[in-house]
């Protein structure tokens, strides 16, 4: 992993000084989301059958947040951008917005969050309880520091 993250920073896939290093707590949701274990119980541990996958999951999330910011600084901060990333990579609090605002954290605030989910039952949202059913529906664990997406699409199976 290290002669892969020394590569990066040689072709500038990820900034010098990124250490590439994630956490227990990410390392937690990650192996629970590939293992079906729950994050949320702390009896149960993580395997760490998954840690290389992991490494390299933390360097492609660094690659790709490197690219955003390189981008947001070279065009005068004047545009913006479509980031595409799967549900996993921004619902859970250790993905690529919190990377790219660690980075740039006035992009916090001008950023939008978008996230679809397939759902097979109706669902019944108003103001009073979308936060509640959105965790429900998406498939939140349970990090409160996570918040819903800004706007989520839910579709049926037709």
């Amino acid at each position: 992993m290290k002669q892969a993250m020394r590569l990066a920073q040689a072709r500038q896939y990820i900034s010098p000084t990124d250490k590439c290093k994630g956490t227990e707590e990410h390392y937690n949701i990650f192996e629970a989301l590939i293992s079906g274990r729950n994050p949320s119980d702390e009896l149960v541990k993580p395997s760490l059958d998954y840690m290389d996958t992991f490494n390299a999951n933390v360097l492609r999330i660094s690659s790709m947040a490197h690219k955003v910011c390189e981008l947001h600084e070279e065009n005068d901060k004047a545009d913006s951008y479509l980031v595409i990333c799967g549900r996993v990579n921004m619902l859970h609090g250790y993905g690529l917005p919190e990377k790219i605002w660690k980075t740039i954290p006035s992009l916090k605030d001008e950023s939008y969050t978008l996230c679809t989910r397939q759902d097979s039952s109706l669902l019944a949202l108003n103001k009073d309880n979308y936060k509640s059913e959105l965790k429900n529906r998406i498939g939140y664990c349970a990090i409160e520091k996570t918040p819903p997406a800004d706007l989520c699409f839910v579709c049926q199976d037709t």
